[in-house]
């Protein structure tokens, strides 16, 4: 089994409208972290919990965290992309989405 974060097991990140997308995606590159990316309603980045130091971590994910006091305003407006069960899985595996990262 591979380890999460590589690219046999890329963390799976759940974007939401509110959420601190390009710091988020700055803390995955500085740790080479391979992932796969949604845009939901709630935000979920739980895998990463265990592939960056706790503090880093905590200054992303808790909002009562000293830098992540937000402004009010409107919300960004996201596009996603869907991937259908049939096309090839964006973990770069080969394999269908269906069989792979989607199950």
């Amino acid at each position: 089994m591979a380890k999460l974060g590589t690219k046999g097991a890329p963390a799976i990140i759940k974007f939401s409208p509110n959420s601190k997308q390009d710091e988020i995606l700055a803390a995955i590159d500085r740790h080479k972290i391979e992932f796969i990316a949604g845009f939901e309603n709630e935000e979920d980045i739980s895998d990463l919990k265990g592939l960056m130091p706790e503090s880093e971590y905590a200054a992303i994910a808790d909002p009562d965290y000293p830098s992540n006091f937000r402004t009010r305003g409107k919300p960004a407006l996201f596009l996603s992309k869907i991937i259908s069960r049939n096309a090839p899985c964006p973990c770069g595996s080969g394999k269908q989405y269906k069989r792979c990262c989607g199950k």
